[in-house]
């Protein structure tokens, strides 16, 4: 950050042509629009959609990661269905499908098979996600359930850090947007929301409910009746 912000002078006075990367955070920063008018073009390269915004699948994208990977293989080295579990967590991170991909390839070895199956790439993914996990502090989470929802990028330090850290991926359909990283969400969820949808409709109403008699310490029977139902989100 500094660098760029304290520093123009130095990157772009020699003769020469350049091209420098820099902090995906530093694009949402309010420092941006002071240092970026000293270079003559800026672009932002999103990670490959697996869905739009609306959650909708996107073919291409998911077509594009299966390709990436399928160049690097010799033919019927890896099973369709490890392809497609690996192109699906990688988020559309190439960087990190390959990784991913070689951690497959190495399981596969290990337990003496020539063709990557769905297993080795299941196993991949798990090592991915518990070093994802050791990352994330509980603050996160919430952070991160949010973005699901709303999709929304801003300059908030806790987003940028997120950004920063993989855990929150940046897409763009038109416009930039933002999701958590399909390898981590289901404990994110789990985590954030243990008890199900926080939207779920509140519902009262008569039930079969079921209970256990006892009389004198003796088992007894089962009994069913209509009870009250009340069902809906609740404190933990």
């Amino acid at each position: 950050r500094e660098i760029f912000r304290d520093h123009t002078n130095a990157l772009t006075a020699f003769r020469a042509a350049a091209i420098y990367t820099f902090p995906i955070g530093l694009a949402y920063s309010r420092e941006f629009n002071q240092f970026k008018t000293s270079f003559d073009h800026h672009f932002s390269l999103p990670n490959l959609n697996l869905t739009h915004r609306d959650g909708a699948q996107d073919a291409r994208g998911v077509d594009q990661l299966r390709e990436v990977v399928k160049r690097r293989l010799a033919d019927g080295l890896i099973e369709r269905e490890a392809l497609d579990v690996l192109a699906q967590a990688s988020g559309g991170v190439v960087l990190l499908l390959v990784r991913a991909a070689q951690s497959a390839a190495v399981h596969a070895l290990s337990r003496g098979a020539r063709v990557i199956g769905k297993e080795d790439a299941l196993a991949a993914v798990a090592e991915e996600r518990s070093d994802f996990i050791r990352q994330l502090k509980p603050e996160d989470y919430p952070v991160l359930a949010a973005r699901h929802r709303d999709k929304e990028l801003s300059s908030q330090p806790e987003v940028q850090e997120l950004l920063q850290g993989l855990a929150l991926l940046e897409y763009a359909n038109a416009e930039p947007w933002c999701d958590v990283h399909p390898v981590i969400w289901p404990v994110v969820g789990s985590t954030f929301n243990p008890s199900g949808r926080p939207s779920t409709a509140k519902v009262m109403g008569r039930l079969p409910v079921a209970g256990m008699v006892k009389r004198n310490g003796e088992p007894g029977r089962t009994p069913k009746t209509l009870g009250p139902l009340m069902r809906g989100a609740g404190g933990g």
